[in-house]
């Protein structure tokens, strides 16, 4: 896409550029949000993702798109590499 005039001399461009995710000493990768490393997957992206049904003892249903340490989601597009379960961020 091409821009003819700005609103400004000094015009503001933001480009998102994906960076290096940092890791622990273990080589596990780190939260941005809470800086911690236990609850971090990574995503896997496919048609069909896979959903694990858990029911508790009272009988409450939940379902959880966490397998196999990894965080299964439908998408054709891949924005995020990790998820962290315990903040809900995708980065």
């Amino acid at each position: 896409m091409s821009i003819r005039e700005f609103d400004s001399n000094n015009p503001e461009l933001t480009f998102y550029i994906p960076g290096q995710p940092r890791r622990n000493a273990f080589g596990k990768v780190i939260c941005p949000k809470c800086k911690k490393a236990d609850k971090v997957y990574e995503i896997e992206y496919g048609d069909n993702p896979i959903t694990v049904r858990n029911i508790s003892l009272s009988g409450d249903t939940t379902y959880s798109p966490l397998y196999k340490g990894k965080y299964y989601q439908e998408c054709l597009v891949r924005p995020a590499k990790y998820y962290c379960d315990r903040d809900k961020v995708k980065f």
